[in-house]
């Protein structure tokens, strides 16, 4: 019984052998002067073969391999896995050498994600690094630009709207809230103004509130005005408000801002920066508002600040 294991056991160390001899023979010389190879580094980078055999002596780099037309091959030099081991749960959020990404890659701005912590929707994941550096991604669904972070009505008259006021200016106005206190984009000048053009007879505009409430205690310290013009009157904003805290400062009677728009949709959301251009436009109801919304201020504060 005894040989027979010994027998086993040599068998698979041959196998062993055999594919490691295998593999080293795939990465010959005829493969490294194969004139038929474009070489590549993994982001696209096209560089000569003396360069990736390099690569692959001194950094360990995986080898990709695609067939392209005419018999021609391209061969991208992968690097090696950086990511370890995950992360312990506890770690010192302000260390400078703590790396945080979105989960495409860019690097965020410092103090950003103080703030998308905040948001209870926004996941992360941390690991930790070859180096023992922790580097810490946000789940922020960071596909698209920045530029345009959230969803716009495909409708082809919306679209020309949203163009034609997206980078503009917002109109001058002065409103009166619900406690009678006057708001002025003249008072509000110097803060990022978060603007939510809703109605009492808008169901999707009711059905966002508490993702909008959620959504402001996020920037409770920040230098933000979130405002909710109505065009209806006082007595009907607060009828329909009865049932619901809104943490927006509600404007009524705002119709003559909605004119000056030329607004027609509902809800309608708008970032303006400080100083008054409209940087962003969503129309229509989105299922995770507060996230769309917060990830894209986040982004703006911390830009700001690090002006």
């Amino acid at each position: 019984m005894g040989n027979f294991f010994r027998r086993v056991g040599l068998l698979v160390f041959c196998i062993l052998l055999l594919t490691e001899l295998s593999h080293a023979q795939s990465y010959s010389d005829d493969f490294w002067n194969n004139p038929n190879v474009i070489w590549k580094t993994y982001t696209g980078t096209i560089i000569t073969a003396a360069f990736a055999k390099k690569m692959h002596a001194q950094g360990n780099y995986e080898i990709m391999e695609r067939d392209l037309r005419g018999g021609r091959k391209e061969v991208k030099m992968v690097p090696p896995k950086k990511k370890a081991k995950p992360a312990p749960r506890r770690f010192n959020w302000n260390d400078p050498n703590l790396v945080i990404k979105d989960d495409a890659g860019r690097t965020l701005p410092d103090g950003m994600h103080h703030l998308l912590r905040r948001i209870n929707s926004i996941k992360w994941n941390a690991d930790t690094l070859i180096d023992n550096s922790i580097e810490v991604t946000f789940d922020i669904a960071a596909s698209k630009p920045w530029k345009s972070a959230w969803t716009e009505s495909n409708i082809q008259y919306v679209r020309e709207w949203v163009d034609r006021w997206k980078g503009k200016q917002l109109p001058i106005f002065s409103l009166v809230d619900l406690e009678g206190t006057t708001v002025s984009s003249s008072s509000l000048k110097g803060q990022f103004i978060v603007l939510n053009f809703w109605n009492s007879s808008c169901d999707v505009c009711a059905k966002e509130i508490k993702q909008l409430n959620e959504m402001t205690q996020a920037f409770f310290d920040q230098k933000v005005a979130f405002l909710a013009p109505n065009f209806e009157q006082a007595g009907t904003v607060r009828m329909a408000l009865e049932n619901h805290n809104f943490y927006y400062k509600v404007l009524p009677n705002a119709q003559s801002l909605s004119d000056d728009l030329g607004l027609e949709y509902y809800p309608t959301h708008m970032i303006v920066d400080p100083n008054g251009k409209i940087l962003d436009i969503n129309v229509g109801g989105t299922y995770n508002i507060d996230e769309e919304i917060g990830k894209r201020l986040s982004w703006l504060l911390a830009e700001n600040s690090n002006k």
